[in-house]
């Protein structure tokens, strides 16, 4: 029986058999390799999704160029599929001026390397686009204050504490 039993001193010795290769003092010297933000946003551009929105930066960069600034204020959005210039319109004015440009487009685009088989530009109003597209200066509000400011300020940190007591003040004075 005496000598099926293994001594603690064999199970240490067994266990910490490579002792000395885990707690050496050489550091192997690793070799990490940071992106840098030019190699990732490059790797997303490159990813299908956002190839398209890569090309279409791109055109709406040689379009900047092309046309004026107050046509491109109509455009909404802008692609180019199967040899044609796609060019969506937020109002019937913009969809006119633009179809006089129509040439000065296709000729100024067969300049590019990547747009030289362009054969027509297609411009068009899309309504619904052009309601959601609206400027929030357009969207100003005018109401009147409906609360006195008097509500109780139960918030036990004192910055949020403080910001509501002086919206309770203002809206105090908008009263007076």
């Amino acid at each position: 029986m005496e000598n099926n039993l293994v001594s603690i001193d064999d199970l240490k010795s067994l266990y910490f058999k490579d002792e000395n290769k885990l707690f050496s003092q050489k550091i192997q010297k690793q070799d990490f390799h940071i992106k840098s933000t030019t190699e990732i946003l490059s790797n997303i551009t490159k990813n299908g999704s956002f190839q398209k929105v890569n090309e279409t930066y791109k055109l709406g960069l040689i379009l900047k160029k092309i046309l004026l600034q107050s046509h491109l204020n109509w455009i909404t959005y802008v692609y180019y599929k199967n040899k044609k210039l796609i060019i969506g319109t937020n109002s019937h004015i913009g969809q006119s001026e633009l179809n006089m440009q129509k040439y000065i487009l296709v000729e100024n685009l067969k300049r590019v390397e990547r747009y030289q088989d362009i054969e027509s530009v297609s411009i068009f109003r899309d309504e619904n686009i052009s309601k959601s597209n609206q400027k929030w200066e357009d969207k100003t509000c005018i109401t009147t204050e409906k609360s006195y400011g008097i509500f109780d300020n139960y918030l036990q940190d004192e910055k949020l504490y403080e910001i509501i007591e002086r919206i309770k003040k203002k809206i105090k004075n908008v009263k007076s």
